[in-house]
């Protein structure tokens, strides 16, 4: 399965997709990923955002122009970190230390800085009991992927499960 980061599609037809660069691909089936696009909520409420509309944060995950106010996962840029995916893989282990910020914030305790590992993977079903899935540069698709997300995806949801029993 061929795979295009970067481009430009001028169309898409039964058999082609045509590239901005005037390029034809055959193709049987596309699979479109745009990304993350922000909520309008956070440039209209004159809270500090990015260029891009996301709400900026610090380390701590709390905005510097209005401590009282902290976010996390897909809605905000890290000031520290701006070119940072928006993706489950940073929302889920800022989760973590979101709650704890809160809790410390409420206590005028010491906040806790998030810190970013640097390579992920990420897993996209595609049906049928296959998925695509991508570490680093490297990009694999078929039915193993799907069965590696199957497990972390069970191992992650029963982590919580146990907690809350």
């Amino acid at each position: 399965m061929p795979f295009y980061s970067g481009t430009g599609i001028e169309s898409v037809d039964e058999n082609n997709v045509t590239t901005s660069a005037g390029d034809s691909h055959p193709q049987s089936e596309v699979l479109w990923l745009t990304g993350p696009k922000s909520f309008d909520l956070f440039q209209t409420s004159g809270l500090p955002t990015d260029e891009n509309g996301y709400l900026l944060v610090n380390e701590m995950l709390q905005n510097n122009q209005h401590p009282e106010i902290f976010g996390a996962g897909d809605c905000v840029t890290i000031d520290q970190y701006p070119a940072l995916a928006k993706n489950g893989v940073y929302a889920v282990r800022q989760g973590p230390i979101l709650w704890e910020n809160l809790k410390k914030s409420l206590s005028k305790g010491q906040l806790v800085r998030f810190t970013p590992q640097k390579r992920y993977v990420s897993i996209l079903s595609t049906g049928d009991g296959e998925a695509f899935l991508s570490y680093g540069n490297q990009l694999f698709h078929g039915k193993i992927p799907w069965k590696i997300k199957q497990y972390i995806d069970r191992k992650f949801m029963k982590r919580y499960k146990d907690l809350y029993e």
